[in-house]
């Protein structure tokens, strides 16, 4: 299972896509700080309050988590992630994240890619 953070553009397009089940991963909860958007679900998915991730973490039996947050809260965002157990994440924030030793990141630079595909035609 993992657990998306910031239901923004990005993170409710992740959520309502259906794809990740062929790779046998489920988006099982969301956290957000957005008042509006707490206690609401996306595509059956429930939108908790970051401020109790650890709790949705353990209760969905989360491994990973995907940061889908403005980058001046990623930093913010990876330390509650790491503080909960999790021991992976995909980071779409456009910056590097500081973890511990050993935790795995992924980081997704959607305009980098771009640029680099630009260069390529």
């Amino acid at each position: 299972n993992a657990a998306l953070f910031g239901v923004g553009g990005l993170g409710k397009a992740l959520l309502v896509y259906g794809g990740f089940k062929n790779y046998g991963i489920d988006i099982a909860v969301a956290f957000d700080n957005d008042e509006q958007k707490i206690g609401t679900d996306v595509c059956g998915k429930p939108v908790l309050d970051i401020e109790d991730a650890c709790r949705g973490i353990e209760e969905f039996n989360v491994k990973l988590a995907i940061i889908c947050v403005p980058a001046g809260a990623a930093q913010k965002v990876a330390d509650v992630i790491c503080g909960c157990g999790v021991k992976a994440m995909l980071n779409f924030a456009p910056t590097l994240l500081r973890v511990p030793e050993g935790f795995i990141v992924t980081n997704m630079d959607v305009a980098a890619n771009l640029a680099v595909l630009s260069s390529q035609i």
